[in-house]
């Protein structure tokens, strides 16, 4: 039970006797975690004061949410494995490109629905300097709306099952945020909260030793909440070590996930990959287990993080038409917390990414059907690969229709669409086809994990999914040319026969091999697991 002193200190504070237990229980609950993480990251002598201050933070934060918000606290804390369904889809999208501000994404709704996006992740949607610091948390850029619009777009989003994502930088801010002005006018409060302040200086690195930045980013991440964000995207994660390491990280990240669920569990964190070490496979590797939580904390940081190994090995043996990096990359990815989730994108700006959607580009404007159908082809089988792997996949805007950065007009993206003998309309076509193949198939639950399995031909990734309704087995043929594949393996692994989710197409395994068409994939279960999901 919680400490009858500190229920009698609280309860006061509260003019409904529910709220109050529903406080106080989640309190309970998350005490031991919040007291024991302030003392590992701020020592015993001054978590009792900054417990105050946190205390008075996440009062304030729970009087405020709203309670459309309150109600969805209570359903997901009844499903907590919502993030992890099947049917789940993400979308990346800069609000200005995708339809010029907050309002015209709020036009784009019944897009996104027809689409089956259920998260959608705004990049560029809080002011920044140059260097790409936070001008303020909450500071949504002038030209795309205000945090009011952001609050409308969200209520207007959740009410049609789809959630709004957000970056919070924790490392630094820019010269020009609040705090940072306040700490360069000399404010003792705000000198604090940074290492060596310098007045000047592009961008001020926040220093998460100083128990003031922890009860100041409490602050910020529940106004968040608070304004109907139900994913936030934590990044600069290692500067909560102030230096002292790992542990200090994770104490320091532990405490913020346990204010959070007391005032707001419906609310999920992300850890954002790191830029920098997006190519540095054994520091993603590294960060990726911590950040999700070891040992005794084992699934008590963050909720949700980028595959570390995936999107880069996965292109690796695109181009080399050779699954061996991907299935090296996969081996070496430590499991994830069941209760935690990969989230799983192509880096739909990125380099490999833009150089086919270009190649797709160039093949359509020479009339080149036979480039048009190849670059398509490795196409559909990156998204089938993104989808079929489990987790919470992601587009990127423009991607499901193999534009590379999406068509600025809203009446050129529906002519596009409805173009289905064109390459933008081919594309759309199967997007649909697989998400909906996607949502249908519950083996794709994203508690289960992935693993590669022994393929004869290096050409051909083979995924396993060992799911409470049957195998699924991904298969995935990386190259340009049709494969003939043994049917004994299938065999072993799936019976006398399977259905392919994409196709529909029914197989059976008596012959000695089963053709593989250049690039094709699928996701096969048993016959009998295919009716039942």
């Amino acid at each position: 039970m919680l400490n009858s002193a500190l229920d009698a200190r609280l309860r006061p504070n509260f003019d409904d006797d529910r709220d109050a237990d529903t406080f106080l229980l989640r309190l309970e609950r998350y005490a031991p975690e919040l007291i024991g993480s302030l003392e590992a990251a701020y020592g015993p002598e001054r978590t009792p004061a900054l417990l105050d201050e946190v205390l008075e933070v996440m009062l304030l934060a729970f009087h405020n949410r709203p309670g459309d918000l309150k109600q969805l606290d209570e359903a997901r804390l009844l499903r907590p494995d919502w993030a992890q369904e099947s049917g789940m889809l993400g979308y990346v999208a800069d609000a200005a490109r995708f339809a010029g501000n907050l309002q015209g994404v709020r036009e784009r709704l019944e897009y996104l629905r027809g689409l089956g996006v259920t998260s959608l992740h705004l990049t560029d949607l809080f002011q920044v300097d140059g260097s790409g610091a936070t001008q303020g948390h909450h500071a949504v850029r002038p030209e795309i709306g205000t945090l009011d619009d952001l609050s409308a777009l969200a209520r207007s989003f959740r009410a049609q099952g789809i959630h709004l994502s957000v970056d919070v930088p924790l490392d630094k801010v820019a010269a020009t945020h609040p705090w940072a002005q306040r700490a360069a006018a000399g404010d003792p409060q705000f000198t604090a909260y940074f290492v060596s302040p310098t007045s000047g200086a592009p961008a001020w690195t926040l220093d998460w030793s100083q128990p003031a930045v922890f009860r100041a980013s409490v602050d910020l991440l529940l106004v968040l909440a608070g304004r109907g964000a139900e994913v936030l995207r934590l990044s600069g994660l290692r500067a909560l070590a102030a230096g002292a390491g790992p542990a200090r990280e994770e104490a320091t990240l532990r405490a913020l996930r346990a204010c959070v669920r007391v005032v707001a569990p419906a609310v999920l964190f992300q850890a954002g990959a790191d830029a920098a070490l997006q190519d540095r496979q054994d520091s993603a590797l590294h960060d990726t287990r911590r950040w999700l939580g070891e040992r005794a904390h084992h699934g008590q940081l963050c909720d949700l993080a980028e595959h570390p190994t995936l999107t880069g090995g996965l292109w690796t043996s695109l181009h080399a038409a050779d699954t061996a990096p991907l299935v090296r990359a996969l081996q070496h990815t430590p499991p994830k917390p069941d209760s935690a989730t990969w989230t799983l994108n192509l880096r739909g700006g990125g380099p490999d990414m833009t150089a086919l959607l270009g190649d797709l580009d160039s093949a359509a404007a020479r009339e080149d059907e036979a480039g048009t159908n190849a670059a398509i082809s490795r196409l559909r089988l990156l998204h089938a690969l993104i989808l079929g792997f489990g987790g919470l996949p992601a587009l990127h805007h423009g991607n499901e229709l193999g534009q590379r950065s999406g068509p600025p007009e809203r009446a050129l993206a529906e002519e596009l669409r409805e173009g289905i003998n064109t390459p933008a309309g081919r594309v759309f076509a199967w997007t649909l086809k697989l998400v909906a193949a996607r949502r249908a198939l519950p083996h794709l639950h994203a508690r289960v994990e992935s693993r590669a399995v022994p393929s004869p031909d290096p050409r051909v990734l083979l995924l396993r999914r060992d799911h409470p309704l049957g195998v699924m087995l991904g298969v995935y043929n990386f190259s340009a040319e049709s494969l003939p594949f043994p049917a004994s393996l299938l065999r072993d692994t799936l019976g006398g026969g399977a259905v392919d989710h994409l196709s529909g197409e029914r197989f059976t395994f008596g012959r000695p091999t089963v053709r593989l068409d250049p690039y094709r994939a699928l996701w096969l279960t048993s016959p009998e697991e295919g009716q039942a999901g």
